[in-house]
C-alpha cells in the first residue's frame, strides 16, 4: 500500500467515512461521534458493514505499515477524538492515528447496531 495515495479502492467505504472527518466537510466544531452517526444514518446497510470490515482490515496492518499519510490526506487533521471528555490533539504518530481509527471503527460498529444496520 502506497500511503501517499489518497484513495484505495480496497478501502472505498472507509475512504468515504474518513473523508467525513475533514472539517471542510463536517465543520470545525462537529464531534467525531456525530460524524460516525451521520455516516451510518446516510449510508446503506451494505456500505456501513463494508466500512466496518475495511476498518478492521486496516487495523490488522502492522503498525509500521499503517497508512498515516492517507488518513491525514482524507481528514486534514491530527489524531484525537473531537467531543470526547478528554478531547485533545495528539502528536501525529502512527500509534496515535491507529488508536484514532480503532476508536472510529469501534464507534461505527456501536452506532450501526444502534441504528439497526449491523
Amino acid at each position: 500500500m502506497n500511503e501517499c495515495d489518497t484513495s484505495y479502492p480496497k478501502f472505498s467505504s472507509m475512504n468515504n467515512l474518513l473523508g467525513g472527518f475533514n472539517s471542510d466537510v463536517c465543520g470545525p466544531n462537529t464531534k467525531d461521534a456525530d460524524v460516525v452517526a451521520q455516516f451510518v444514518n446516510e449510508e446503506d446497510k451494505s456500505v456501513v458493514q463494508r466500512a466496518i470490515s475495511q476498518g478492521y482490515q486496516l487495523l490488522k496492518l502492522p503498525l509500521d505499515e499503517f497508512p498515516v499519510k492517507w488518513i491525514r490526506s482524507l481528514t486534514c487533521r491530527l489524531p484525537g477524538i473531537k467531543g470526547a471528555a478528554n478531547e485533545h490533539t495528539l502528536e501525529p504518530s502512527r500509534e496515535n492515528y491507529y488508536n484514532w481509527v480503532k476508536w472510529i471503527v469501534e464507534e461505527l460498529e456501536k452506532e450501526a447496531k444502534k441504528q439497526g444496520k449491523l
